[in-house]
């Protein structure tokens, strides 16, 4: 447990870090004079004195490398120990008094899916509210500094190619070259975060549900402080804003940044950026038509719906103008399918991610060129660069692997008597990290009725889905100890 030192010690400062943010939501408890101030109070207390705690018994560790082994076992260890702490005020408010349904919700909050078990949000204090969009925002910007700094820099070619213009650094370095990337992607993080309140709030929010709303929008989460989420402004300045933010949000945050900086040509010539946009297009176009057909709505009302929706759903933010699961399942399947893609890597979306399907459909272009051209030699590239076979087979791998993973989850909940459709659906949304049933009708939102067995393996789904699926099999290997 000596090698693990320095890795408990940093689990006791995100701890330490937790509670000052839950700290936030007890002020806003205080300042509307809410019962739950002191539930969240003592919530502080104890996230506050078992980090603190762990923080000490380790100081000795201070300072002291951490190795590759340490930091796959901080990475997923930190989500799962902030998503147990980050329940507590759920469960001492009496918001959820089960234990299953608080680490659901905590979980889903964290890893920035969105599905809750909570059917009437309005009920709830400010307090509560304030922390269920601080769980999305805080995970939201763990992915991203996972995605782009951690990752790459622990030598994961797939990862060092996925994110671009992240350099490898050697173990020696690893924190420093960390802490200075962590840096610029706080500051970036932060100032869109205040633009999308600002926003909201002039676009006709109140200045708390701006700010909550900024919260779940930036980390693509998508709980609301309303039952009918979006639906219940029903403001086109509302939806116009949110739009634009939720695009942005699926975008990879060295492409942002260079748009802070006025290098838009470089986000021109992204080809991943090109295919999210190419994915929104297609789809908007494919749902507008369906809702067209199918819902008799004039062509304005079926665009205006169809975009919003095709951006929610494959940034995974989860926010809704309609409850979708009633459409036609011919235009859920549309749904689905972007559920499974998600948008860009290094943003805080879900799914198996943009560049992955593209450099899936250049190889299946690739191989029925072949067919007639048997003797080409077809080598794949993205953004001008020759893409390495072992990072294609890493691709091909982990979207196999995706699959078998949405299989064996829907058996699991089969076996649990969920209806073979809510199984599926329940799964993809989970590993996804797109919420599949806020929806505004209770008939959509059943998470709360399954089993106790079925919400911790959605909640380890979401796990799964946030710290990629890779990490969480090398943990379980055996050559992964002994090395």
């Amino acid at each position: 447990m000596k090698n693990f030192a320095q890795t408990f010690r940093l689990l006791g400062i995100l701890l330490v870090i937790e509670s000052i943010f839950m700290c936030v939501s007890g002020a806003i408890s205080l300042y509307y004079a809410e019962s739950d101030m002191l539930p969240i109070g003592i919530s502080v207390l104890i996230t506050f004195v078992v980090g603190l705690f762990l923080v000490v018994i380790n100081n000795f560790a201070k300072g002291e490398k951490i190795g590759k082994k340490q930091a796959f076992v901080l990475i997923i260890f930190s989500w799962i120990i902030l998503a147990v702490f980050g329940a507590i005020p759920f469960v001492l408010t009496g918001v959820l008094p089960k234990v299953e349904n608080a680490l659901f919700e905590t979980m889903s909050g964290i890893t920035t899916t969105g599905s809750s078990v909570i059917l009437d949000v309005e009920s709830l204090s400010h307090g509560i509210l304030f922390w269920r969009s601080t769980l999305q925002w805080l995970g939201g910007f763990a992915v991203i500094t996972l995605t782009l700094a951690v990752l790459p820099l622990l030598g994961l070619r797939e990862f060092t190619f996925l994110t671009t213009e992240t350099k490898q650094s050697s173990s020696s370095k690893l924190l420093p070259r960390i802490v200075e990337i962590v840096n610029w992607l706080w500051g970036l993080y932060l100032l869109i975060t205040i633009i999308e309140a600002t926003t909201y709030y002039f676009a006709g929010m109140g200045i708390f549900d701006a700010v909550c709303h900024a919260f779940t929008t930036i980390s693509t989460g998508g709980f609301s402080t309303k039952n009918n989420s979006v639906a219940f402004w029903n403001s086109k300045r509302i939806e116009s804003a949110m739009l634009f933010f939720m695009f942005f949000s699926g975008v990879n945050f060295t492409l942002l940044f260079y748009a802070v900086r006025g290098k838009f040509r470089k986000i021109a010539q992204n080809q991943e950026f090109r295919y999210y946009v190419s994915f929104i297009v297609f789809f908007s176009l494919l749902l507008t038509c369906g809702m067209m057909l199918m819902e008799n709505l004039p062509f304005l009302r079926a665009a205006r719906v169809s975009v919003f929706h095709v951006l929610s759903v494959i940034t995974t933010s989860g926010f809704l103008t309609q409850d979708y699961l009633l459409w036609p399942s011919s235009l859920t399947v549309l749904l689905f399918l972007l559920m499974f893609v998600g948008s860009s890597a290094g943003s805080a979306s879900g799914g198996i991610k943009i560049i992955r399907a593209a450099l899936l459909l250049k190889c299946s272009r690739n191989e029925f060129y072949k067919f007639m051209h048997p003797n080409a030699v077809l080598p794949v590239r993205f953004n001008n660069h020759l893409v390495p076979l072992s990072v294609l087979k890493n691709v091909f791998v982990f979207i196999l692997l995706y699959i078998m993973m949405l299989v064996f989850g829907t058996f699991l909940l089969s076996c649990l008597n969920v209806p073979m459709e809510n199984a599926f659906g329940y799964v993809l949304s989970a590993i996804g990290n797109v919420g599949y049933n806020v929806g505004m009708n209770v008939a959509s939102n059943p998470i709360e009725q399954l089993p106790v067995a079925a919400k911790l393996i959605l909640s380890v789904y979401m796990l799964i889905g946030r710290i990629d699926l890779y990490i969480f099999l090398l943990i379980f290997s055996r050559s992964f100890w002994k090395s």
